[in-house]
């Protein structure tokens, strides 16, 4: 699973197997900033919906395990928003395009893209989530917070 967002805190222990990261990959796209730490919250936030194990709310103070919709997954991390959640086309499709490299290496089928923000439909992000065809299910979100003002 490729997470294209802000990046993952790979130290969460919702995103561990064992004495292990389930985040086998990383890589930073945001210009000046190699750190592929989440420094803004939103990628982390999405990789534990996605696979989180349940590892922080299991215990006795705890009443119900909370785990993501695929809690064994490995994880890619492809980081293109900064510590504000700002981030570049061009930083969204060079992630994109290392998904797709990536595909076969860590046997990538899905990869979430959900920056924010509404995306044109004939952007160039779109354009090249597009090309992932059959081989991949690209999971793309928009906004919901600004998708109202902007028409989405």
């Amino acid at each position: 699973m490729a997470v294209i967002d802000s990046g993952i805190a790979f130290t969460h222990p919702d995103l561990w197997s064992g004495l292990h990261s389930r985040v086998v990959y990383a890589q930073s796209f945001v210009a000046g900033d190699t750190s592929t730490a989440d420094k803004y919250g939103h990628g982390t936030h999405v990789a534990g919906l996605i696979g989180g194990n349940g590892n922080s709310s299991t215990g006795p103070f705890f009443t119900a395990t909370i785990k993501g919709v695929a809690p064994a997954v490995s994880f890619i991390n492809l980081r293109v928003l900064d510590q504000n959640g700002q981030g570049t086309d061009s930083a969204v499709i060079a992630g994109l395009q290392q998904a797709i490299a990536l595909k076969s290496t860590y046997n990538i089928r899905v990869i979430n893209l959900s920056p924010g923000g509404c995306a044109n439909s004939s952007g160039p992000a779109t354009q090249c989530s597009a090309r992932g065809g059959d081989e991949f299910m690209v999971i793309f979100e928009c906004g919901l917070e600004e998708a109202s003002s902007r028409g989405c």
